[in-house]
């Protein structure tokens, strides 16, 4: 055999033909992905009580109380210091409460977590990622805060705390115990209300009046 015939031989192409390439066997999903969990901590904003219970319950509604429980914490304090020892998520009886749903139905949808949020959670990212916030109590503190600042009252962080829980335990008389004033809450708190901490820190206060 020659080594001409042993060459391979390559078609000559039509031009006149159009050539349309095949399909993908795996085409890409449309529409709306699920978020991680890092990424609902992100936005997550603490939801205002249910005033009564709702029979129907949508996934959104599922959703919120998922992460109330992963993402709130409450400060538990030493009996002989007064200090804050560690935080707890809140117990199923307050979720009950606040939301206005039986125990045992929260307890189910904790347990489908992750079917729920459509991902899986990562524990490490939830105290990086979440950021307390509490829009209605935020406006009302606020405004106690320039009505109190306009009379010329001196005012510093225990003044914040002590009328965040007042105003808390007004609106929420059975939750009480739900309200956390940390460091982290009130200085997020101070830079949406574009409040000065260094006002704050350097007037000397006469009470909580």
């Amino acid at each position: 055999m020659s080594s001409s015939s042993s060459r391979l031989i390559i078609d000559e192409i039509d031009t006149n033909i159009t050539i349309t390439p095949s399909k993908s066997t795996n085409p890409s999903k449309r529409g709306r992905h699920n978020k991680t969990f890092e990424q609902r901590a992100e936005t997550w904003v603490l939801p205002p009580p249910v005033d009564r219970p709702v029979q129907h319950r949508t996934t959104e509604t599922k959703r919120k109380v998922i992460m109330f429980h992963d993402c709130h914490r409450i400060p538990v304090y030493d009996l002989e210091t007064l200090q804050i020892s560690r935080y707890r998520p809140p117990t199923i009886e307050e979720m009950s409460i606040y939301f206005k749903i039986p125990r045992s139905t929260i307890n189910g949808w904790i347990h489908k977590r992750d079917t729920i949020l459509g991902s899986k959670r990562d524990a490490r990212g939830v105290q990086r990622h979440y950021k307390p916030h509490w829009p209605d109590l935020e406006d009302q503190l606020h405004k106690s805060f320039l009505e109190a600042r306009a009379l010329g009252k001196p005012i510093r962080q225990e003044w914040f705390e002590h009328h965040s829980r007042r105003l808390w335990k007004e609106a929420n008389p059975e939750c009480e115990s739900l309200f956390t004033f940390s460091e982290g809450w009130f200085k997020g708190f101070c830079k949406r209300k574009e409040i000065s901490l260094r006002y704050i820190t350097h007037t000397v206060s006469d009470g909580c009046d």
